[in-house]
C-alpha cells in the first residue's frame, strides 16, 4: 500500500517484494513523481498480480489515475488494474466517474480497467485522523466503514474493527 501521505522519495525507497497479490496506489497527487525517481513507484506496482488505483472525484485525481494506468500498462501490458473511487456521495457518482476513466482508457490506450468499488465521504475520516486511529476502530458502523468492508470482501481481505483496509493490505 502506498498511502497518499507518503512523500515520493520515501515511497521510491520502500523495500519491494518480488511479487505480491495486490498493490494499492493511493499515491501522491502529482503523477510526475512516478517518472523521475531512480527506483520509482512503477517498480512497486508492476510486481503485483493486480493493482488497485485509488482516485477521487476531483479532475486532477482522475487525470493522475489515468496517467498512472497508462504508465503501468506500458511497463506491464497484461496488468490487471482496478479503480477504487474514494470520497464519493454514493455508488452512482462512483460508477459515473469510473465509466469516464474506463472509456478513456479503452479509447486511448486500449486497456480494460475493472471497477474496484467506492468509499463514501464521511466525517469519520477526519475525526479518526485527529485521533490518530484507524477509522474502522473509531467508527466501525459508519457508512464508509461498510464501504471499506465491501471492498475488502472483494479482495478477500479480512478486516476487523482494530484494522483498516489499508492496514490489512
Amino acid at each position: 500500500v502506498l498511502p497518499g501521505s507518503t512523500p515520493a522519495p520515501a515511497a521510491a525507497e520502500m523495500p519491494v517484494v518480488d511479487e505480491a497479490p495486490l498493490a494499492v496506489d493511493d499515491g501522491p497527487a502529482d503523477v510526475a513523481t512516478y517518472t523521475v525517481q531512480p527506483r520509482d513507484l512503477r517498480a512497486f506496482l508492476t510486481r503485483s498480480d493486480e493493482t488497485l488505483v485509488v482516485t477521487t472525484p476531483e479532475a486532477t485525481s482522475i487525470t493522475d489515475a489515468y496517467a498512472l494506468i497508462k504508465v503501468l500498462v506500458k511497463r506491464q501490458p497484461n496488468a490487471v488494474v482496478r479503480v477504487l473511487i474514494n470520497r464519493v456521495t454514493g455508488e452512482h457518482e462512483a460508477r459515473s466517474i469510473f465509466e469516464v476513466l474506463k472509456t478513456t482508457a479503452q479509447n486511448f490506450i486500449d486497456v480494460d480497467v475493472l471497477y474496484g468499488g467506492y468509499i463514501r465521504q464521511h466525517a469519520a475520516f477526519v475525526e479518526s485522523m485527529k485521533k490518530r486511529k484507524a477509522m474502522m476502530e473509531c467508527y466501525p458502523s459508519c457508512r464508509a466503514a461498510t464501504d471499506f468492508e465491501n471492498v475488502a470482501r472483494e479482495f478477500a481481505i479480512p478486516v476487523t474493527p482494530a484494522t483498516s483496509v489499508q492496514d490489512a493490505l
